[in-house]
């Protein structure tokens, strides 16, 4: 089943409500990654349980996005963006309804596997709209939408749980996605242009290929989040590592062997879109390590309490909204693989500046550094997304937003497992803690700091290297036709 391809929307409102859509979307699902966590101990309370089974409110709904992706990029291919837009919708919906209402903790953890996969299948669906409706001189300014809202998210989330969770109840940072889900149905259903089916193949859909593919990718993030807490070493780490990589080996052998597979490998002949994720997956990597030990810095090496330290990342989300609208304009105008590649060589100075100034006893560097970091990340990932959805054809949007939106998570959190691993190794703070607290000499701890950014200055190098490749790559295929 394929899909028609050429539904380009010339009218200048409804581009901005195809953008709004998308961006809300955005925003929704990555809103409630974030929103949880902070009301975790009052939803641990409530429910008179233990840390141990109320951290898996937040990891079902991580496995459940990472490891439906691909398996829902491949369904909007086949039955169309609007249509798997409003069921996304609708399974969110219900999820956040049960979410609300649940009287224990395990409806509770069910209810975020139900919600996980409603916010799959809108994170997927909102970054095709985009290349799939839009010109290709607008699409730039598209994604800088839906860079800005996906920041939103994240800035948002926390506050808003913890202002939800202490005036109203816990119970409201999952039923108020009710009245707005709803909203946004009846909205995409009035904007979105409908998609014509014109073939169907006769082959069912892949079902051995996507329970091979969900069961990798869910074991591979769980032994990434659980690793540092339970143990590199541990059993269920080191088996849940293994069946990954044999699931993920069978997966690929039966997406080789079907004749409609749920991965479509095709899209892995164009080097371009191949550079174009690699250098993604490298700079999410260096923007989540980053995210997670920035904050250690300034409370252990700087001496700042959490909120203090609250204010001063403040900064990043102040700077890279802007930016990142900037970006996406810019990338309508500049071959977006060069505004990649300088993006990435502006964060690999920032690296460098921050590595040689780090132990200075000045602020003015930390400010110059979070600033310069957050124009850096800003300047890529809009023209990033716009690259790289690009490379597929229209009819081919969900598999590659399906793609690109894996290989975002899954470097996520390898960034923080990098990161952490080598701080830890180099300010041998494994293992050394009491109270929670880390326990190191203060010159111990910059040696850590510094090692992980030398680390962060070498995965920005890399990015911009297959940025540069990926205008490389292009040049050539230019050449040849």
């Amino acid at each position: 089943m394929s899909i028609n391809g050429d539904i380009k929307v010339t009218d200048k409102a409804k581009q901005r409500w195809i953008v709004a859509c998308a961006a809300f979307a955005t925003f929704m699902g990555t809103l409630d990654e974030f929103i949880v966590g902070i009301s975790l101990p009052t939803i641990t309370k409530h429910f008179h349980t233990g840390t141990s089974e109320s951290v898996w409110i937040v990891i079902i709904y991580f496995l459940m996005v990472t490891g439906t992706l691909i398996l829902f990029g491949k369904l909007a291919d086949r039955k169309g963006l609007k249509k798997l837009f409003i069921a996304g919708y609708v399974v969110f919906i219900a999820g956040s309804l049960f979410c609300g209402i649940s009287w224990n903790i395990y409806v509770l953890i069910a209810a975020r596997f139900l919600q996980g996969i409603g916010g799959s299948i809108l994170r997927v669906v909102a970054y095709a709209i985009v290349p799939k409706f839009l010109p290709s001189e607008i699409r730039g300014w598209g994604f800088g939408i839906l860079s800005t809202a996906s920041a939103s998210g994240i800035m948002i989330g926390a506050p808003a749980g913890g202002f939800i969770t202490s005036f109203f109840s816990w119970h409201w940072i999952f039923l108020v996605n009710i009245p707005i889900g709803i909203l946004a149905i009846l909205v995409v259903n009035g904007v979105l242009p409908k998609e014509e089916t014109v073939s169907d193949n006769g082959t069912g859909f892949d079902i051995p290929g996507a329970a091979l593919s969900f069961l990798s990718f869910c074991t591979l993030t769980y032994a990434l989040n659980m690793g540092h807490e339970r143990g590199w070493g541990d059993p269920v780490i080191v088996s849940c590592l293994i069946a990954s990589a044999g699931l993920f080996v069978l997966f690929i052998k039966r997406e080789l062997a079907t004749p409609d597979p749920l991965l479509d490998l095709s899209l892995f002949r164009n080097t371009r879109f191949v550079f174009g994720n690699i250098a993604m997956f490298m700079t999410c990597m260096f923007m989540s390590g980053d995210s997670f030990l920035f904050p250690f810095y300034l409370q252990l090496s700087r001496g700042l309490t959490p909120s203090a330290a609250g204010l001063v990342l403040l900064i990043y989300s102040l700077v890279y909204v802007p930016a990142s609208q900037i970006a996406g304009r810019l990338s309508d105008r500049i071959k977006p693989p060069v505004l990649c590649g300088f993006a990435m060589l502006s964060g690999t100075l920032a690296c460098l500046f921050f590595v040689s100034t780090m132990g200075d006893s000045g602020f003015w560097p930390v400010y110059v550094y979070i600033a310069w970091a957050a124009i850096s990340c800003a300047m890529f990932i809009s023209p990033s997304n716009n690259n790289v959805m690009s490379q597929a054809p229209d009819d081919k949007q969900g598999s590659a937003s399906g793609i690109l939106s894996t290989a975002n998570q899954l470097s996520g959190v390898i960034g923080v497992c990098i990161f952490e691993a080598i701080f830890s190794m180099s300010s041998e703070t494994a293992g050394n803690s009491t109270d929670g607290q880390l326990a190191a000499s203060p010159s111990l701890l910059l040696t850590g700091f510094r090692n992980a950014y030398i680390c962060a200055m070498i995965v920005c190098m890399t990015a911009m290297i297959f940025s540069f490749l990926t205008k490389t790559e292009e040049k050539r295929q230019e050449a040849a036709s």
